[in-house]
């Protein structure tokens, strides 16, 4: 979300310190706005029994191909309980992948 604007994409590459997010631009104009700097909330679902968490990001780079745009986020400090969820939801993401 941007200045209350919501915008979906497809988180890729996540890590304690950020992540890689994937926007189809297609119908979603506010995805055009985002520039270098700009902080945005994540809304993820770290543990699906607790619902949401709210992670605040800073856009770090991004990459605009012919109809999607990858973006480069960098976690801001985040709340010892989000940030457990996270280490839990990384933990999880390795023993399914290997």
């Amino acid at each position: 979300a941007k200045g209350g604007q919501k915008i979906s994409g497809i988180i890729s590459d996540i890590s304690r310190g950020g992540c890689r997010l994937i926007i189809d631009m297609r119908g979603q104009s506010a995805s055009r706005s985002l520039c270098v700097g700009d902080t945005v909330d994540l809304v993820v679902p770290l543990d699906m029994e607790k619902g949401l968490e709210n992670i605040q990001a800073m856009v770090k780079n991004v990459e605009t191909e012919q109809f999607r745009m990858i973006i480069g986020l960098s976690f801001e400090p985040m709340p010892s309980r989000t940030e457990q969820l996270l280490g839990g939801f990384l933990a999880n993401t390795e023993i399914l992948l290997s």
